[in-house]
């Protein structure tokens, strides 16, 4: 999920000025790469913290998904880009 976050990024940008200036570039804004690859982090390090906490497995998928999924949905609220989403 986040790897596509990255070309979902891309796809945002071509349509720019800059975008249709430059469009092989690859330094280009990466806001929804950026937030889900950290909000991933923050969730599985929350997963390892429960599972040390608790002692006990927690399955990933409890933390991972709904970090990943909320990083995607927040951003393009923030940004105003949700119809795109």
């Amino acid at each position: 999920f986040v790897a596509l976050c990255l070309p979902f990024d891309y796809h945002m940008y071509l349509p720019t000025a800059e975008g249709r200036k430059n469009p092989r570039s690859i330094s280009f804004e990466k806001p929804y790469f950026i937030v889900a690859f950290l909000l991933y982090a923050a969730g599985l390090t929350t997963t390892v913290l429960v599972m040390h906490v608790f002692h006990a497995a927690q399955p990933a998928l409890l933390y991972l998904s709904p970090a990943c999924i909320r990083s995607v949905l927040i951003t393009g609220a923030v940004r105003g880009e949700i119809k795109d989403v």
